[in-house]
């Protein structure tokens, strides 16, 4: 798997806010769905915004296997996203993404 950078990265995040706000905006969601969706999607808007402030080296292990779980969890929302039927795994899929964003900025903030 080819490795991600810093801006690939926040390329990827943006993407899964726009995949995000699309199925937010299908009139078949329901309430608890559309809820659980917002504050994710605040949480993903945080995040990613931490990530691009955050400085750090892009060439450490630490960043590296962090991309890598990004990436892993960005393929597995990528297979539900498009899916109204699917909303329950996409929330599920965009938590495991937004605690692995989390994760990262909170790692090379304390580097």
């Amino acid at each position: 798997m080819p490795e991600l950078s810093k801006s690939e990265l926040v390329r990827m995040l943006g993407d899964v806010l726009t995949e995000l706000d699309v199925l937010r905006a299908s009139p078949d969601i329901d309430a608890a769905s559309l809820k659980s969706l917002d504050s994710l999607r605040r949480k993903l808007d945080k995040a990613q915004r931490d990530l691009v402030k955050a400085m750090f080296q892009e060439n450490t292990q630490q960043f590296k296997d962090s991309a890598a779980e990004l990436k892993q969890h960005n393929d597995e929302l990528a297979q539900t996203v498009d899916s109204i039927e699917r909303v329950a795994d996409t929330i599920r899929s965009v938590t495991k993404l937004v605690g692995a964003v989390e994760k990262l900025v909170s790692a090379v903030a304390g580097a």
